[in-house]
Protein backbone atom coordinates (compact mmCIF):
# COMPACT_ATOMS: atom_id res chain seq x y z
CA UNK A 1 0.00 0.00 0.00
CA UNK A 2 2.75 2.20 0.20
CA UNK A 3 2.79 2.97 -3.52
CA UNK A 4 -0.56 4.38 -3.01
CA UNK A 5 0.65 7.36 -1.08
CA UNK A 6 1.48 10.30 -3.87
CA UNK A 7 -0.85 8.47 -6.66
CA UNK A 8 -3.88 10.83 -7.30
CA UNK A 9 -6.25 8.40 -7.71
CA UNK A 10 -5.54 6.80 -4.53
CA UNK A 11 -6.13 9.72 -2.60
CA UNK A 12 -9.00 10.30 -4.20
CA UNK A 13 -9.95 7.64 -3.09
CA UNK A 14 -8.59 7.82 0.14
CA UNK A 15 -10.61 11.00 0.23
CA UNK A 16 -13.95 9.00 -0.37
CA UNK A 17 -13.40 6.30 2.34
CA UNK A 18 -12.51 9.25 5.04
CA UNK A 19 -16.02 11.21 3.84
CA UNK A 20 -18.06 8.03 3.72
CA UNK A 21 -16.20 7.05 7.44
CA UNK A 22 -17.08 10.95 8.58
CA UNK A 23 -21.05 10.52 6.99
CA UNK A 24 -21.11 7.14 8.87
CA UNK A 25 -19.86 8.65 12.68
CA UNK A 26 -22.15 11.59 12.23
CA UNK A 27 -24.90 9.64 11.62
CA UNK A 28 -24.34 7.27 14.35
CA UNK A 29 -25.70 9.40 17.39
CA UNK A 30 -28.83 10.02 15.05
CA UNK A 31 -29.48 6.03 14.33
CA UNK A 32 -29.14 5.27 17.78
CA UNK A 33 -31.15 7.76 18.99
CA UNK A 34 -33.68 6.19 16.78
CA UNK A 35 -33.50 2.84 17.77
CA UNK A 36 -33.55 3.65 21.40
CA UNK A 37 -37.23 4.64 21.34
CA UNK A 38 -38.23 1.01 21.09
CA UNK A 39 -35.78 -1.15 22.22
CA UNK A 40 -33.53 -1.21 25.48
CA UNK A 41 -30.19 0.15 25.36
CA UNK A 42 -28.96 -3.45 26.92
CA UNK A 43 -30.58 -5.22 24.45
CA UNK A 44 -29.02 -2.79 21.45
CA UNK A 45 -25.81 -2.92 22.98
CA UNK A 46 -25.74 -6.39 23.15
CA UNK A 47 -26.69 -7.17 19.63
CA UNK A 48 -24.60 -4.41 18.41
CA UNK A 49 -21.31 -5.40 20.10
CA UNK A 50 -22.14 -9.23 19.22
CA UNK A 51 -22.48 -8.52 15.39
CA UNK A 52 -19.39 -6.50 15.42
CA UNK A 53 -16.92 -8.36 17.57
CA UNK A 54 -17.73 -11.43 15.18
CA UNK A 55 -16.89 -9.19 12.11
CA UNK A 56 -13.87 -7.78 14.19
CA UNK A 57 -12.30 -10.84 14.96
CA UNK A 58 -10.61 -11.27 12.19
CA UNK A 59 -8.27 -7.73 12.25
CA UNK A 60 -7.74 -8.91 16.42
CA UNK A 61 -6.70 -12.25 15.06
CA UNK A 62 -3.73 -10.57 12.97
CA UNK A 63 -2.22 -10.20 16.66
CA UNK A 64 0.05 -13.04 17.89
CA UNK A 65 -0.71 -14.45 21.15
CA UNK A 66 2.58 -13.16 22.85
CA UNK A 67 1.45 -9.74 21.87
CA UNK A 68 -1.96 -10.07 23.16
CA UNK A 69 -0.21 -11.59 26.35
CA UNK A 70 2.27 -8.80 26.61
CA UNK A 71 -0.06 -5.80 26.46
CA UNK A 72 -3.61 -7.80 27.89
CA UNK A 73 -3.77 -4.88 31.07
CA UNK A 74 -3.31 -2.09 28.28
CA UNK A 75 -6.07 -3.67 25.70
CA UNK A 76 -8.28 -4.83 28.73
CA UNK A 77 -8.07 -0.95 30.07
CA UNK A 78 -8.58 0.29 26.22
CA UNK A 79 -11.38 -1.89 25.77
CA UNK A 80 -13.15 -0.81 28.85
CA UNK A 81 -13.20 3.05 28.00
CA UNK A 82 -13.97 2.35 24.29
CA UNK A 83 -16.82 0.03 24.51
CA UNK A 84 -18.27 -0.24 28.02
CA UNK A 85 -16.88 3.36 29.00
CA UNK A 86 -18.11 5.38 25.88
CA UNK A 87 -21.21 2.79 24.31
CA UNK A 88 -22.68 2.41 27.41
CA UNK A 89 -23.04 6.17 28.57
CA UNK A 90 -23.92 7.11 25.12
CA UNK A 91 -26.17 4.78 24.58
CA UNK A 92 -28.52 5.60 27.36
CA UNK A 93 -28.07 9.37 27.24
CA UNK A 94 -29.39 9.28 23.97
CA UNK A 95 -32.82 8.04 25.28
CA UNK A 96 -33.32 11.55 26.50
CA UNK A 97 -30.94 13.95 25.05
CA UNK A 98 -31.61 14.83 21.39
CA UNK A 99 -28.78 13.48 18.78
CA UNK A 100 -27.87 16.81 16.89
CA UNK A 101 -26.90 18.09 20.13
CA UNK A 102 -25.19 14.76 21.70
CA UNK A 103 -23.08 14.98 18.24
CA UNK A 104 -22.29 18.76 19.04
CA UNK A 105 -20.98 17.79 22.34
CA UNK A 106 -19.17 14.90 20.97
CA UNK A 107 -17.22 17.18 18.92
CA UNK A 108 -15.44 18.21 21.68
CA UNK A 109 -14.04 15.05 21.98
CA UNK A 110 -10.48 16.27 20.00
CA UNK A 111 -9.75 19.20 22.63
CA UNK A 112 -10.15 16.71 25.34
CA UNK A 113 -8.28 14.12 24.04
CA UNK A 114 -5.52 16.75 24.02
CA UNK A 115 -6.35 17.42 27.53
CA UNK A 116 -6.14 13.50 28.59
CA UNK A 117 -2.91 13.15 27.09
CA UNK A 118 -1.76 15.84 29.42
CA UNK A 119 -3.21 14.27 32.62
CA UNK A 120 -2.54 10.61 31.56
CA UNK A 121 0.47 10.58 29.05
CA UNK A 122 2.14 13.69 30.68
CA UNK A 123 2.52 15.08 27.24
CA UNK A 124 3.16 18.77 26.38
CA UNK A 125 -0.09 20.49 26.16
CA UNK A 126 0.64 23.88 23.54
CA UNK A 127 -0.67 26.91 24.61
CA UNK A 128 -3.20 26.74 22.30
CA UNK A 129 -4.24 23.24 23.27
CA UNK A 130 -4.90 24.81 26.58
CA UNK A 131 -6.70 27.69 24.97
CA UNK A 132 -8.73 25.56 22.45
CA UNK A 133 -10.01 23.16 25.73
CA UNK A 134 -10.80 25.97 27.73
CA UNK A 135 -13.25 27.56 24.62
CA UNK A 136 -14.43 23.79 24.12
CA UNK A 137 -15.68 23.54 27.27
CA UNK A 138 -17.10 26.77 27.83
CA UNK A 139 -19.43 26.00 24.28
CA UNK A 140 -20.41 22.52 26.23
CA UNK A 141 -21.52 24.88 28.87
CA UNK A 142 -23.36 27.27 26.79
CA UNK A 143 -24.81 23.86 24.69
CA UNK A 144 -25.90 22.45 27.40
CA UNK A 145 -27.60 25.75 28.72
CA UNK A 146 -30.07 25.95 25.87
CA UNK A 147 -30.13 22.31 25.93
CA UNK A 148 -32.18 22.33 29.06
CA UNK A 149 -34.04 25.42 28.51
CA UNK A 150 -35.25 25.63 25.40
CA UNK A 151 -37.96 23.33 26.23
CA UNK A 152 -38.25 23.91 29.63
CA UNK A 153 -36.40 22.53 32.43
CA UNK A 154 -36.20 18.20 32.29
CA UNK A 155 -34.53 16.06 34.68
CA UNK A 156 -34.21 13.22 32.12
CA UNK A 157 -32.65 15.65 29.81
CA UNK A 158 -30.12 17.16 32.28
CA UNK A 159 -28.85 13.12 32.80
CA UNK A 160 -28.83 12.04 29.33
CA UNK A 161 -26.34 15.26 28.28
CA UNK A 162 -24.21 14.37 31.42
CA UNK A 163 -23.68 10.87 30.32
CA UNK A 164 -23.38 11.59 26.76
CA UNK A 165 -20.06 14.14 27.72
CA UNK A 166 -19.12 11.53 30.68
CA UNK A 167 -18.87 9.27 27.30
CA UNK A 168 -16.76 11.37 25.41
CA UNK A 169 -13.96 12.13 28.45
CA UNK A 170 -14.15 8.16 28.32
CA UNK A 171 -13.50 8.10 24.72
CA UNK A 172 -10.82 10.58 25.03
CA UNK A 173 -9.15 8.47 28.00
CA UNK A 174 -9.69 5.72 25.70
CA UNK A 175 -7.73 7.37 23.01
CA UNK A 176 -4.68 8.13 24.93
CA UNK A 177 -4.75 4.45 26.26
CA UNK A 178 -5.17 2.80 22.89
CA UNK A 179 -1.71 4.88 21.48
CA UNK A 180 1.11 2.22 22.58
CA UNK A 181 -1.13 -0.77 21.46
CA UNK A 182 -1.13 0.69 17.83
CA UNK A 183 2.12 1.87 17.88
CA UNK A 184 3.08 -2.02 18.70
CA UNK A 185 0.00 -3.30 16.16
CA UNK A 186 -1.17 -0.86 13.85
CA UNK A 187 -4.28 1.06 14.19
CA UNK A 188 -6.70 -1.10 12.73
CA UNK A 189 -5.57 -4.39 14.79
CA UNK A 190 -5.27 -2.31 17.82
CA UNK A 191 -8.55 -0.71 17.71
CA UNK A 192 -10.24 -4.44 16.81
CA UNK A 193 -8.50 -6.55 19.49
CA UNK A 194 -9.74 -3.74 22.20
CA UNK A 195 -13.13 -3.69 21.07
CA UNK A 196 -13.61 -7.25 20.75
CA UNK A 197 -11.86 -7.03 24.63
CA UNK A 198 -13.89 -4.07 25.30
CA UNK A 199 -17.37 -5.81 24.90
CA UNK A 200 -16.66 -9.04 26.69
CA UNK A 201 -18.26 -7.16 29.96
CA UNK A 202 -21.40 -6.06 28.14
CA UNK A 203 -22.43 -9.75 28.60
CA UNK A 204 -23.05 -9.09 31.79
CA UNK A 205 -26.35 -6.91 30.42
CA UNK A 206 -27.86 -10.12 29.04
CA UNK A 207 -30.07 -10.55 32.31
CA UNK A 208 -31.25 -6.93 31.54
CA UNK A 209 -32.46 -7.69 28.25
CA UNK A 210 -36.17 -8.35 27.00
CA UNK A 211 -35.91 -10.33 23.88
CA UNK A 212 -39.88 -10.33 23.54
CA UNK A 213 -38.76 -6.43 22.38
CA UNK A 214 -36.96 -8.20 19.12
CA UNK A 215 -40.79 -8.97 18.13
CA UNK A 216 -41.86 -5.23 17.65
CA UNK A 217 -38.43 -4.28 15.93
CA UNK A 218 -39.81 -3.59 12.45
CA UNK A 219 -37.75 -3.64 9.30
CA UNK A 220 -35.83 -0.29 9.33
CA UNK A 221 -35.43 -0.66 13.11
CA UNK A 222 -33.40 -4.17 12.01
CA UNK A 223 -31.60 -1.90 9.08
CA UNK A 224 -30.62 0.64 11.97
CA UNK A 225 -29.32 -1.83 14.43
CA UNK A 226 -27.36 -3.81 11.50
CA UNK A 227 -25.43 -0.61 10.31
CA UNK A 228 -24.73 0.04 13.82
CA UNK A 229 -22.95 -2.99 14.49
CA UNK A 230 -21.51 -3.77 10.85
CA UNK A 231 -21.46 0.19 9.49
CA UNK A 232 -20.33 2.59 12.76
CA UNK A 233 -18.54 -0.41 14.04
CA UNK A 234 -16.51 -2.05 11.60
CA UNK A 235 -17.03 -0.39 8.30
CA UNK A 236 -15.92 3.11 9.23
CA UNK A 237 -13.17 1.78 10.97
CA UNK A 238 -11.55 0.44 8.17
CA UNK A 239 -12.73 3.80 5.81
CA UNK A 240 -10.82 5.63 7.97
CA UNK A 241 -7.72 3.25 8.76
CA UNK A 242 -7.30 3.39 5.04
CA UNK A 243 -7.75 7.03 4.25
CA UNK A 244 -5.41 8.03 6.99
CA UNK A 245 -2.44 5.68 6.00
CA UNK A 246 -2.63 6.66 2.18
CA UNK A 247 -3.61 10.79 3.49
CA UNK A 248 -1.57 11.33 6.58
CA UNK A 249 -3.60 12.05 10.06
CA UNK A 250 -2.59 15.42 9.51
CA UNK A 251 -4.54 15.74 6.25
CA UNK A 252 -7.69 13.97 7.59
CA UNK A 253 -7.93 14.80 10.26
CA UNK A 254 -9.99 18.22 9.27
CA UNK A 255 -12.55 16.17 7.93
CA UNK A 256 -14.05 15.57 12.02
CA UNK A 257 -15.15 19.01 11.35
CA UNK A 258 -18.33 17.52 9.44
CA UNK A 259 -19.16 14.87 12.08
CA UNK A 260 -21.04 17.46 14.08
CA UNK A 261 -22.48 18.99 11.11
CA UNK A 262 -23.31 15.31 9.84
CA UNK A 263 -24.95 14.98 13.35
CA UNK A 264 -27.09 18.27 13.41
CA UNK A 265 -28.09 17.85 10.21
CA UNK A 266 -29.41 14.02 10.61
CA UNK A 267 -31.23 15.21 13.24
CA UNK A 268 -33.14 17.55 12.18
CA UNK A 269 -33.93 15.66 8.51
CA UNK A 270 -34.78 12.43 9.97
CA UNK A 271 -35.66 12.79 13.37
CA UNK A 272 -37.22 16.59 13.07
CA UNK A 273 -35.13 18.20 16.16
CA UNK A 274 -35.10 21.57 15.99
CA UNK A 275 -31.68 22.79 18.14
CA UNK A 276 -32.10 26.08 20.00
CA UNK A 277 -29.72 29.07 18.62
CA UNK A 278 -27.70 28.48 21.86
CA UNK A 279 -27.20 25.56 21.23
CA UNK A 280 -25.99 25.96 18.01
CA UNK A 281 -23.63 28.87 19.33
CA UNK A 282 -22.49 26.57 21.79
CA UNK A 283 -21.32 24.26 19.06
CA UNK A 284 -19.91 26.63 17.15
CA UNK A 285 -18.00 27.57 20.08
CA UNK A 286 -16.97 24.07 20.37
CA UNK A 287 -15.51 23.29 16.86
CA UNK A 288 -13.58 26.47 17.28
CA UNK A 289 -12.11 25.25 20.34
CA UNK A 290 -11.31 22.02 18.93
CA UNK A 291 -9.77 24.38 15.92
CA UNK A 292 -7.67 26.12 18.34
CA UNK A 293 -6.68 22.42 20.06
CA UNK A 294 -5.99 21.21 16.76
CA UNK A 295 -3.51 24.05 15.64
CA UNK A 296 -1.53 23.48 18.63
CA UNK A 297 -1.04 19.90 17.74
CA UNK A 298 -1.08 20.11 13.39
CA UNK A 299 2.80 20.48 13.79
CA UNK A 300 3.50 17.47 15.59
CA UNK A 301 1.38 14.92 13.65
CA UNK A 302 2.33 16.41 10.26
CA UNK A 303 6.30 16.12 11.56
CA UNK A 304 5.35 12.24 12.98
CA UNK A 305 4.40 8.92 12.18
CA UNK A 306 0.66 8.63 12.40
CA UNK A 307 1.07 6.31 15.67
CA UNK A 308 3.65 9.18 17.26
CA UNK A 309 1.25 11.20 18.52
CA UNK A 310 -1.90 10.50 20.94
CA UNK A 311 -3.68 12.68 18.78
CA UNK A 312 -2.39 10.62 15.37
CA UNK A 313 -3.54 7.20 17.46
CA UNK A 314 -6.95 8.94 18.37
CA UNK A 315 -7.42 9.73 14.75
CA UNK A 316 -6.61 6.60 13.19
CA UNK A 317 -8.85 4.44 15.37
CA UNK A 318 -11.69 7.18 16.33
CA UNK A 319 -14.56 6.15 14.32
CA UNK A 320 -14.24 2.14 15.09
CA UNK A 321 -17.51 2.34 17.77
Amino acid sequence: MDGERGDPVAERRASWAVLSAVAIRGLTPVATRYVVATLSPALLLVLRFSIASLMLLPFALRLSWSRIRAQARLILVAGLLGVAGYNVPVTVGLQWAPSSTAGLILASEPALILLFSWLIARESLPPFGWVGTAVSFSGVALLSTGALTSDGPSGHRVVGLALVLAAAGFFAAYSVCLRPVSRSNGAAAATAVTTVAGALPLLLLVPAVRPDQLLHLNASSWTVVGLLAAGSTVVAMVLWSHGVFVMGAARASPYLYLVPLVSLAGGTILLGEHPAPTVLAGGALILAGVALSHRGSRRRISSSSTADTPEASALEGRPAR
